[in-house]
């Protein structure tokens, strides 16, 4: 919104029928081709669609480039870069920025439980052996 791009969520976490339903669409059944793969990140929960409003009205037309440009700097992979086939509404979360959020979610629970005692700088980034220490630890709470 302060970018002055207005948009909505129009898809996040798809069941393996509504995934199968998709891919169909364009084959089996009528329509566009509308999804590329059976294994999409949808089905993990970790990928969104995302469409433009416009005078109220959704559409895929928009600054499509502005828009995935902010969603990589909060740490999305933007499906406008695939190499094979780009998908410009799509937007995943990374194997990065998993760790970092799970890791400051877990160690906020230690320091509240009062297992850490200091808070990580939050403009490094988490590493992985911080980030197993601190599963190690929570794990050891529960």
């Amino acid at each position: 919104e302060e970018a002055g791009l207005h948009i909505m969520i129009t898809e996040t976490w798809r069941s393996k029928e509504r995934q199968e339903w998709l891919y169909a669409q364009g084959r089996t059944r009528p329509g566009a081709v509308v999804t590329w793969t059976l294994q999409s990140k949808h089905r993990d929960g970790l990928a969104i669609d995302i469409a433009f409003v416009k005078d109220g009205k959704v559409t895929y037309e928009g600054d499509w480039q502005n828009l995935g440009v902010l969603g990589e700097a909060v740490g999305l992979n933007w499906g406008g870069r695939f190499p094979q086939i780009p998908d410009k509404p799509h937007f995943e979360l990374n194997g990065a920025w998993q760790e970092e959020h799970w890791a400051a979610v877990y160690e906020k629970r230690l320091i509240d439980h009062g297992i850490v005692q200091y808070k990580k700088d939050l403009s490094e980034h988490v590493t992985r052996g911080e980030l197993y220490a601190i599963l190690n630890k929570l794990h050891n709470l529960q």
